[in-house]
Formats: C-alpha cells, sequence, structure tokens
C-alpha cells in the first residue's frame, strides 16, 4: 500500500510539471509575437549594459519605487502587471520565482543576477541586440526617451537628474556646490542639499504621483518646477497644454 503510495504521489508530480511546461510554453508562445516581447528585450538590454552604459543606468534607477527596475520608462502599469504575473515552468509566476532566486542577494546586479532570469523565463536568445527588428526599436525607444530628457534637462544646465520618487525628480549638481554657493531658487546657502523637481497644475497644487489619480487631470496645463527643501519658492517651466 506505501509503495503505491507513493508511487502515486510520483506520478502527480511529474504530471504536475508537463503541466506546468506545456501551460508554459504555450503562454511564451502568445507573448513572442506581441509587441510586449519586444518591449522586454529591450529592458534586457538596458540591464546588460548598464555597467558600461550611463543612458541605460539611469532610466533603470529613474524610478526608485519600480519592483525589479519594472517601470514607466520601458511599460505601462498593465503590462508591468502581466510580466509579474507571467507563469514559468516551474509553476510559479515571474514575481513569485524572482523574489524565491533573489532573496538571498544582499547586493543585486542587474547585469549579474536580474538579466539572466529575464533571459531564461522569456526565452530571448542570445545575440538578439544583434536583430534587425530589435536594433531598430531599440534606435526608437532611445531616441524617444532623449528627448523626454532633453526636454527637462536643458531647462537646468547645472543640474543632472538622479531619480525619481514618488512623481518627484531628485537632481544633483554637475559638480560639487561649496555650501558659500547661492541656491538657484531661494538664494539661500544649503549646497547642494535638497533639489527637486515636479509636475504641478497649473492651480499650483502637484500632479498626483499615482497614475490613475494623475489621468484625472490630463487636461489641465501643467508646469514643470524646480523646488527646494528649504524655501516655497518655485522655478516654473514648460508649461503643457
Amino acid at each position: 500500500m506505501l509503495i503505491n503510495k507513493g508511487a502515486d504521489e510520483m506520478l502527480e508530480f511529474f504530471s504536475s510539471i508537463c503541466e506546468n511546461s506545456m501551460g508554459y510554453e504555450n503562454e511564451l508562445k502568445k507573448l513572442h509575437s506581441t509587441a510586449l516581447f519586444l518591449k522586454i528585450k529591450i529592458f534586457l538590454n538596458d540591464l546588460l549594459i548598464m555597467g558600461d552604459n550611463k543612458d541605460a543606468e539611469m532610466r533603470l534607477h529613474t524610478d526608485q519605487t519600480a519592483i525589479f527596475y519594472l517601470s514607466k520608462v520601458y511599460f505601462d502599469e498593465k503590462e508591468i502587471e502581466n510580466i509579474l504575473n507571467f507563469p514559468t515552468a516551474s509553476g510559479l509566476s515571474v514575481s513569485k520565482l524572482f523574489e524565491l532566486s533573489l532573496s538571498q542577494k544582499t547586493d543585486l546586479c542587474a547585469s549579474h543576477d536580474l538579466a539572466p532570469l529575464v533571459q531564461e523565463i522569456f526565452g530571448i536568445r542570445k545575440g538578439f541586440q544583434k536583430e534587425k527588428g530589435f536594433t531598430k526599436a531599440f534606435k526608437i525607444f532611445e531616441k524617444d526617451w532623449r528627448q523626454k530628457y532633453k526636454k527637462r534637462s536643458e531647462h537646468f544646465p547645472y543640474l543632472k537628474f538622479r531619480n525619481s520618487f514618488r512623481g518627484i525628480d531628485n537632481y544633483n549638481f554637475t559638480s560639487p556646490q561649496p555650501w558659500s554657493s547661492p541656491c538657484p531658487i531661494c538664494d539661500g546657502k544649503h549646497g547642494n542639499y535638497g533639489l527637486h523637481g515636479s509636475w504641478y497644475r497649473e492651480n499650483g497644487n502637484q500632479l498626483p504621483y499615482d497614475p490613475e489619480l494623475a489621468k484625472l487631470y490630463s487636461q489641465d496645463k501643467l508646469e514643470y518646477c524646480l523646488t527646494c527643501n528649504t524655501s516655497s519658492n518655485k522655478l516654473k517651466f514648460a508649461t503643457v497644454a
């Protein structure tokens, strides 16, 4: 009886593995025919090159709240949800598998820890960067990103973008400022401390960082403002109708 029970459990176990594998292969095949798959390739490319490419590093670190670097630089909210819930051959979702595989990493390396998982799970071939379709798509993606970044950075030649957190952009000076230097906003003396940028509605209220709430204000005129922690004054730039 015990032998039969053990054999039944073993059979059930292998059946479960086969079922998970078949389900994963079917979902993977569907994914490979979508625009999302190309976006995942672009994301993977940045993970692989971020150590040697400042633009890729900046894109990946734009949103400090992003889970596994999955930010709106690369995907919309629904796409991020689909990626995290995507099934794997193990039967776990991508989110659960990432958590399990990376939980012991005290210092996560995007190129060496996360990139291989992304490449394996989503069935991306080595050398994909040389594919004609990818090369063209990446050039378009990079051009669009640079245009958006340029619009923001051209107003602040003395600043360099660091990251974004809950709708607030954080900046450093392009070169370290002594404490005796006046702040460009409040004219106070506080060196490099507390320079931020964010979008405000025309009535002066900050645009919500929650994307669902932000949609409610999409018809309002917006102003990009630079602020500091020591003053309520704002330098206003680029009104968007």
